[in-house]
């Protein structure tokens, strides 16, 4: 029932390409998807999701798209899988492990700046669209109003199919990362965001935070970081750009206290 009023919100609109509220129907069922499959399903504490979503919002905003259909969303995933990904929409998410292992909240802020880089980018909207014109969803988006009304219960089964399919891809390139190129200029972009007077983190904490991951290298040919360029990769450039720029790593104590009390729960 739940992907039958999603497909049917996906159906309104323009035809051509996905509109904003589109995407959103799209990006809201792979915020479900991604709930469902993890097996702690959303964190609990419910001060930490407001502290995530702050951070989040104060980058969000002073972006290259501060703006998207009913707003960002940053939600806790309860899991010790350690991982960030954005969904179509600004649907954001980070998971608990993620956040253990973490050390400050400029390193949090680093790794929502570049999952919201990927979405002012529009990364995940580009796999939404592509897949929606392979499952032929576009194509019932051309028919009209008239038309779509007449759909028999097997062409839906076939809709309903084809954007199922949008959305298990939508979460997989999400958890796995949208190709070697997307991920460096999300991780570039991320860094402007980082920077901007309206933010002011350290731009290089995504590289610190990129240090702390477990070695993933024996499983890069199927593992979760497939499609994402080696870890060392992006903090050599990540550190070079900053260097480039002549960018300040100053870190505010302040912030790196509240991180940790906001985290605490999080630490055995």
């Amino acid at each position: 029932m739940k992907r039958t009023l999603v497909a049917i919100g996906l159906l309104t609109g323009c035809a051509g390409r996905l509109s904003e509220s589109q995407e959103y129907y799209v990006g809201r069922a792979v915020a479900a998807r991604s709930i469902a499959e993890t097996k702690g399903g959303v964190h609990e504490d419910e001060a930490l999701h407001e502290y995530v979503a702050k951070v989040g919002w104060t980058i969000a905003l002073a972006s290259d798209r501060p703006d998207t259909y009913q707003g960002y969303h940053f939600l806790v995933l309860h899991t010790n899988e350690v991982g960030a990904w954005a969904a179509p929409s600004g649907f954001i998410f980070v998971t608990t492990g993620a956040l253990a292992l973490m050390e400050n909240e400029d390193q949090l802020a680093a790794v929502l700046a570049h999952e919201i880089a990927h979405v002012a980018l529009k990364h995940p909207e580009e796999v939404a669209q592509k897949e929606a014109s392979k499952a032929g969803i576009m194509d019932v988006l051309a028919l009209g109003g008239e038309a779509l009304k007449a759909l028999g219960q097997e062409e839906w089964a076939k809709l309903l199919e084809g954007f199922g399919g949008c959305v298990d891809e939508g979460l997989k390139r999400g958890i796995a990362g949208y190709g070697r190129e997307s991920e460096m200029a999300a991780d570039k972009m991320g860094i402007d965001f980082l920077t901007r007077a309206e933010v002011g983190y350290n731009p290089g904490a995504l590289a610190d935070f990129l240090t702390r991951l477990p070695q993933r290298e024996g499983e890069a040919a199927t593992g979760p970081y497939a499609t994402h360029p080696g870890a060392q990769e992006r903090i050599d450039a990540i550190r070079a750009d900053v260097q480039k720029r002549g960018l300040s790593l100053e870190i505010d104590p302040g912030r790196t206290t509240r991180y940790r009390q906001m985290t605490a729960r999080l630490h055995p």
